[in-house]
């Protein structure tokens, strides 16, 4: 039995929350929040309380984004939820971009609960993501200036090796520079769409090369633990990171539709 609802009614934040609670109870249909958002947003009062009120214009457009003509947009069940509890008095909403002092930064749309899962929906925005994917970058930018380096003075690394021509360390260098350059792509740019399978197969290869390369001689040459050490840190650990960053950024993106 469906659920009447007048919008000549105040526009309120029970009113919402009568609404938003229909619609996940499946009382109403998707297109039947997204027509009575739609209706709301046409009405006279609408940009006054918006202005006044963040979570209702958050909610509103979180309802105007079940769109059943473009699911791709609509939001997830967990930030509806979080609306109701919020429309509720049952939880605190912050605005994007704003902080809570115990909490940290919190994402429009997510409970302080579900802020502290480290390899969860929030992964990618986290501080300490950040940092992982700053250390990649700065693996990726050293070994282009070692390589551009070794291209301009041939000579400048040989280990005893005799001469070398430009040519012959361009051929050498050449993996090393593409598979830094694909790792200086923006995350958000390499984990959509076909982009992706491009890139997945080429950091897969770069994790297991580089993990081959910081054990493998060491044992054959019984160089002791200093050399796999330091391989290890400048060379598999990046590109181990690159890798797991990748995923993750394409886990969230399936979540969303993307």
């Amino acid at each position: 039995m469906g659920i009447a609802f007048s919008f000549k009614m105040p526009l309120t934040r029970q009113l919402l929350l009568s609404l938003l609670t229909a619609y996940l109870n499946q009382e109403i249909s998707a297109q039947e929040v997204y027509d009575r958002g739609l209706s709301i947003a046409f009405s006279d009062e609408y940009e006054t309380v918006i202005q006044q009120d963040p979570l209702i214009k958050a909610t509103l457009q979180a309802l105007m984004d079940s769109n059943p003509q473009d699911p791709r947009q609509a939001p997830a069940r967990s930030q509806l939820e979080y609306y109701q509890r919020c429309l509720a008095g049952q939880d605190e909403y912050l605005e994007k971009g704003k902080k809570k002092t115990e909490a940290g930064h919190l994402r429009e749309g997510t409970s302080v609960q579900q802020q502290v899962r480290l390899f969860g929906q929030d992964f990618p925005k986290t501080k300490f993501s950040i940092l992982l994917r700053a250390y990649v970058l700065f693996f990726a930018l050293s070994s282009l200036f070692i390589n551009f380096l070794s291209i301009l003075q041939p000579n400048f690394i040989s280990f005893g090796e005799g001469d070398f021509s430009r040519a012959e360390r361009w051929g050498e260098a050449s993996p090393y520079i593409f598979y830094s350059l694909v790792l200086l792509i923006p995350i958000k740019l390499s984990c959509r769409g076909i982009l992706f399978y491009g890139i997945f197969p080429v950091l897969t290869l770069g994790m297991f090369y580089y993990w081959y390369v910081s054990f493998a001689p060491a044992m054959d040459l019984s160089l002791g633990p200093f050399f796999p050490a330091v391989m290890f840190l400048f060379g598999a650990l990046p590109a181990t990171l690159a890798w797991i960053l990748l995923l993750i950024c394409r886990e969230e993106n399936r979540k969303k539709g993307l």
